[in-house]
């Protein structure tokens, strides 16, 4: 009985430590399958914040980018990140339902919900066009504050992480040496095992032994060491396991835009440097491995790499010398008991240029804004105050950079224009309007100084917690007009003294021209009357009284031209308009200039149209303008030269009369003063007579006849001066010769014309 329950007992211990072996084995294989995969979670949780980080910052250097420049196609990198910022939060959500991610997950998913809401906000006061507004949202500081709240947030849960991770890759480790160890004690335990239950059975049953026995024995044999051979495959497949692991990290960290760099703690050696690294300085296949830190980054000293930690500004250089502006983040680590600085490198070279045009941009800006000496206010209608930039301050007489009520700037409204200026506000804060007043007004200081201000103001609307749409904010831009008022002030004192003067001036010429007509008559009579006298003058005395004559017509013509002149300007001079046929006017004028164009040997030659025209005009003073113009045009001209006179509708109650010259022409500078009164542009040095009234006159007769004059001139071609007359009525006319043409051996008017049936 004793050796078969030897026998029995040794089996029962053997199946018992193979149980107790195997439940172990398994036990350790779960656990290395949990830190394997709690392992990967944390990789992926890690890769979700730093894109997340990556996401909020590409977000926000893209708006700023865009309100600071314009530029839309710094949008573009905003709207992506405005895209993937949500998508990364779900990711970590659903990372902390599979994993055991810090508490604080939640706080941070409310900071950056926070964020992308005044993100949004900003961008929405950007498209309404109120880029001052969105610039003024960046400036107060908010955004900074948050994101830094935010990067905090996610650099504390990183930084978790990692300690997670490097606690999960320590567990890993040990949970592998003990694997190890394991499977040697268990071998070792399993060998000492059976020799000793095959001497056992050597010696106590060796006679009773049997083939059949020992063939069994060989098959138990059999089955341990297979057993042994799984775990040693499974061993196998631990490592293999480890090794995909770091194959992923390492793949990661390739895709990833940012430069990372492993470095030793002792002698700043890089040992790993990722793709983008690589690409970033110009080096390929690894190259950097095993050189310094100090080949890209030559600023830094080889005795800080233990101290240098969190983030820092440092320069680079590429492998072709180019310069980099880096932003680098330093975190340290600790592998087989050595010391590194895991270091990630961002490229900040473009931002730290957008960053000094910016600057330059803004410095621009204050500086026009100071030029013009415009004060700035914003105005926050949800809490009713006002903050005043400096400018605003002292116009307003307030305090500037703080919050001050409303009611204290429109204290300073000046009491006559108080009701207006509020009146203006309330249509500018009436959401149904355009949100926009503009006014000047006066405002009081204290010491009672009166200013006169110039005033714009822009509201921006939006909807409240009722839905209902109200303004929540505005602009107000003032500047100091008080100089200006006093000068238009002094302008319209001057210009009503300068009326009264003309007007005693015109009145001093009427009075002086009639004074002046009736002696000037008496002299004219007198000589006609020596000239037709018994006995006839002698031809020296002839001489004499046609000098007589000649200068007493002149002087009555100049005297009757002042004295028009002096009656347009008073008001005083009265037009009888009356229906005017064209063609009767333009045959007395013909009439009265053949006798001048015959003496200077100029053709004259009159178009007559095939309609009969009449002219709602003064006849007398309508032939007085065309007299002057046939006038000038033969005096001006050359000599063999032609005048034409031509007519035609510019619509349907317009005539024009051209009269065209082929003189010397005019000059631009001396077209341009050709209607200002006793200006014979140059002329005075020759011979030819003139007032330098003539056309002067023209121009305001034909102005009071509703009419209009004006004149082309080209040097050495000659000169084409035009009126145009209101029309009265139309009748055809059938015209058997169609122009009226007079030169020096023929001055007559012909032409027959009989009115069509």
């Amino acid at each position: 009985m004793t050796r078969p329950r030897e026998f029995y007992q040794g089996i029962s211990i053997a199946l018992l430590l193979a149980i107790f072996t195997v439940l172990l084995a398994v036990y350790a294989f779960r656990q290395l399958e949990i830190s394997t995969l709690s392992r990967t979670d944390t990789q992926l949780v890690l890769r979700d914040a730093n894109r997340l980080i990556s996401s909020l910052k590409d977000a926000e250097i893209g708006q700023r980018s865009f309100l600071m420049t314009g530029d839309r196609a710094f949008l573009g990198p905003y709207n992506t990140a405005m895209v993937n910022i949500p998508i990364d939060l779900a990711k970590l959500a659903r990372r902390r339902e599979s994993t055991l991610t810090p508490a604080s997950l939640d706080d941070l998913q409310t900071l950056v919900a926070a964020k992308i809401l005044e993100l949004t906000k900003i961008q929405a006061l950007a498209q309404m066009g109120d880029t001052d507004d969105a610039l003024a949202v960046l400036k107060a500081g908010t955004d900074l504050a948050l994101m830094g709240t935010i990067r905090s947030r996610l650099n504390t849960f990183i930084d978790v992480q990692r300690a997670r991770l490097d606690e999960l890759d320590k567990k890993l480790k040990n949970y592998l040496e003990r694997l190890f160890l394991f499977i040697i004690a268990a071998g070792t335990i399993w060998m000492l095992f059976l020799l000793g239950f095959i001497h056992l059975l050597h010696r106590r049953f060796e006679e009773r032994v049997s083939f059949k026995v020992r063939s069994q024995l060989h098959l138990e044999t059999l089955d341990l060491l297979n057993a042994q051979t799984e775990s040693v495959v499974k061993l196998e497949r631990a490592n293999l396991a480890l090794k995909d692991s770091n194959v992923l990290v390492e793949t990661v960290l390739n895709s990833v835009a940012d430069c990372v760099v492993r470095v030793r703690v002792t002698d700043g050696v890089i040992e790993y440097a990722n793709l983008a690294t690589e690409k970033l300085f110009g080096f390929v296949d690894r190259t950097l491995e095993g050189k310094p830190l100090t080949l890209i980054l030559p600023n830094l000293k080889t005795d800080v790499y233990e101290f240098l930690r969190g983030e820092n500004e440092v320069m680079g250089r590429c492998s072709d010398g180019k310069e980099l502006i880096l932003k680098m983040y330093s975190r340290p680590m600790k592998l087989s008991e050595i010391e590194y600085n895991i270091c990630t490198l961002r490229d900040f070279t473009a931002r730290k240029r957008i960053e000094s045009l910016l600057r330059t941009t803004e410095l621009n800006l204050h500086n026009g804004i100071a030029v013009a000496g415009l004060g700035l206010a914003v105005i926050d209608y949800v809490k009713n105050e006002v903050t005043l930039d400096e400018a605003a301050g002292v116009l307003f007489d307030l305090p500037h950079g703080t919050a001050i009520s409303r009611n204290a700037v429109h204290g300073r409204f000046h009491p006559g224009d108080a009701a207006v200026i509020l009146a203006h506000i309330d249509e500018a804060l009436d959401p149904s309007g355009l949100g926009f007043m503009a006014l000047e007004h006066r405002v009081v200081a204290r010491d009672g100084t009166v200013r006169w201000l110039s005033a714009r103001k822009q509201v921006l609307f939006a909807s409240n917690a009722k839905g209902r749409n109200g303004p929540v904010s505005g602009a107000l831009a003032v500047r100091d007009i008080t100089s200006l008022k006093s000068t238009l002030l002094e302008l319209s004192l001057a210009k009503e003294a300068a009326e009264t003067a003309n007007l005693a001036k015109s009145r001093f010429l009427s009075n002086m021209s009639h004074e002046l007509r009736t002696p000037l008559n008496a002299i004219l009579g007198f000589a006609q009357l020596m000239a037709t006298g018994t006995p006839l003058p002698s031809p020296k005395q002839q001489k004499s009284i046609d000098q007589i004559l000649q200068a007493g017509w002149y002087l009555l013509e100049l005297i009757n031209e002042v004295l028009d002149l002096a009656l347009i300007e008073s008001g005083k001079l009265t037009l009888s308009p009356t229906p005017t046929d064209l063609v009767s006017i333009l045959s007395e004028c013909q009439e009265m200039m053949e006798p001048l164009g015959k003496s200077r040997d100029v053709l004259l030659v009159f178009r007559i149209p095939e309609t009969r025209y009449l002219l709602n005009a003064d006849r007398t003073r309508l032939k007085q303008v065309l007299l002057n113009l046939l006038s000038n045009a033969i005096k001006y001209n050359r000599k063999g030269g032609t005048v034409l006179v031509s007519c035609a509708t510019m619509n349907y109650d317009t005539l024009r009369i051209s009269v065209a010259d082929t003189g010397e022409g005019l000059a631009p500078e001396n077209l341009e003063q050709l209607f200002q009164p006793f200006n014979r542009l140059g002329q005075e040095s020759f011979s030819e007579e003139g007032t330098g009234i003539g056309l002067v006159l023209s121009k305001r007769l034909i102005e009071l006849m509703g009419g209009a004059i004006g004149a082309e001139s080209t040097v050495g071609v000659g000169s084409h001066f035009w009126i145009d007359v209101r029309l009265e009525m139309q009748t055809p006319l059938l015209l058997q010769d169609g122009a009226i043409t007079s030169s020096p051996g023929s001055y007559e008017f012909t032409t027959s014309m009989k009115e069509a049936p």
